[in-house]
């Protein structure tokens, strides 16, 4: 899954972006039936999930590049 250098290559890395998009985190269940709380937790666990994408995303961007 890696080069000679440890760095990802740039198929692992889109094959790595497709499967977390196909894993988005889906609401449990109406978001009225969720508790304040509960609500909070999802959105801090949706912006994990983006924020990985993002990193992702630079990452194959950098490889790119090369």
């Amino acid at each position: 899954m890696t080069d000679a250098g440890g760095e990802l290559t740039l198929a692992d890395l889109k094959k790595l972006i497709d499967r977390h998009v196909d894993r988005q985190p889906k609401l449990p269940c109406g978001v009225d039936e969720m508790t304040p709380r509960e609500h909070q937790i999802f959105k801090d666990h949706v912006a994990c999930h983006n924020g990985f994408l993002g990193y992702l995303q630079q990452r194959l961007a950098r490889v790119e590049e090369r």
